[in-house]
């Protein structure tokens, strides 16, 4: 009984965290903001477990290297808006320099 007491007392704290940032992601992937072709490609591309897989959280700091059309920026910029950072990086072959956009 006191091992299933402390287990839930060190989890719980964590737990909670971790239900605020996995609903903050799915809000981010949910929003009425994006464009409608890109969350139609939710589908195929599963944006929650793949960022969850690589660790996201709302204090991460990412590097977007050739962002394209903004698929994932999308994503990522209302996500890590507050407490991250979004920085990207896009090569354009017409540029006289590398650009880099930070975001957040």
């Amino acid at each position: 009984m006191n091992k299933l007491l402390l287990t839930a007392l060190l989890l719980g704290p964590c737990a909670g965290a971790q239900m605020d940032t996995d609903t903050a992601l799915q809000q981010a992937i949910a929003s009425p903001q994006r464009k409608p072709a890109y969350a139609a490609r939710d589908t195929w591309r599963h944006p929650f477990d793949t960022l969850t897989f690589f660790g996201l959280r709302p204090d991460s700091r990412v590097v977007e290297i050739s962002p394209g059309g903004g698929w994932y920026t999308e994503i990522l910029a209302p996500y890590l808006h507050a407490k991250g950072q979004l920085i990207l990086a896009a090569d354009d072959p017409d540029a006289t320099k590398t650009e880099t956009i930070i975001w957040c």
